[in-house]
């Protein structure tokens, strides 16, 4: 997709879909590429939240949220947006939108979605330490190991809850290394990218599995 903040690739869109701005809805489009990444860092949203997002536009700064966070929910009033929307948004699985007056939409059912992915996660932290302690108790450390994932893995763009993959390897992941970040705990709906470095706990024969299951070819 190419970057939505060009101004020429937003008047495509607009005229590809008949959109025009509202000024009842108070619609502004960001046209500056630097400023939904530092929106998100000002955030401190990352893969341990969800994000509900209220008026998505095109879709600027909520494809950078779905980047960070396990899952976005955007409130859209306006009825023009979901086609436009579902190209943009095409292929994000951990996006879902809304089509609703956001004083009109049962926020504690979407909040409770959200705590509902917390808990999980917070559930597989707390199996971790668990296991730790064990192993601690018997002398040994939680075995880990790195996974990277090649450029050619049919794995990239897919997200973790979609490979199955402990259910495929036995291993848990909980963290990935994408250059100088680490993402700690990662959810089901964190993506794989090129580069990227599983880092799993579990038996040898589980980091063997990771390494097949990143680099068979479908």
């Amino acid at each position: 997709m190419p970057e939505l903040t060009d101004l020429s690739v937003i008047r495509a869109l607009c005229e590809k879909y008949d959109f025009a701005l509202s000024k009842g809805f108070g619609q502004n489009f960001i046209i500056n590429p630097g400023l939904p990444p530092k929106i998100v860092d000002a955030s401190g949203v990352d893969k341990r939240y969800g994000v509900i997002e209220i008026g998505p536009g095109i879709g600027v700064l909520t494809k950078e949220l779905a980047k960070r966070a396990a899952k976005v929910v955007s409130i859209e009033v306006d009825e023009r947006l979901p086609p436009l929307l579902a190209e943009t948004m095409a292929g994000v699985d951990n996006f879902k939108l809304v089509l609703n007056d956001v004083l009109k939409v049962d926020l504690k059912a979407l909040l409770a979605e959200s705590a509902e992915v917390n808990r999980r996660m917070a559930d597989t932290v707390s199996a971790l330490v668990k296991g730790q302690d064990t192993f601690a108790a018997a002398g040994q450390p939680l075995p880990n190991y790195e996974v990277p994932v090649p450029k050619d893995s049919p794995l990239i763009g897919k997200s973790i809850g979609e490979l199955k993959f402990w259910q495929s390897t036995g291993g848990t992941i909980v963290a990935i290394r994408r250059g100088q970040t680490v993402i700690l705990s990662p959810g089901p709906y964190a993506e794989l990218y090129s580069g990227d470095v599983i880092i799993l706990v579990g038996s040898p024969s589980a980091a063997e599995a990771a390494h097949r299951l990143v680099t068979t070819k479908e």
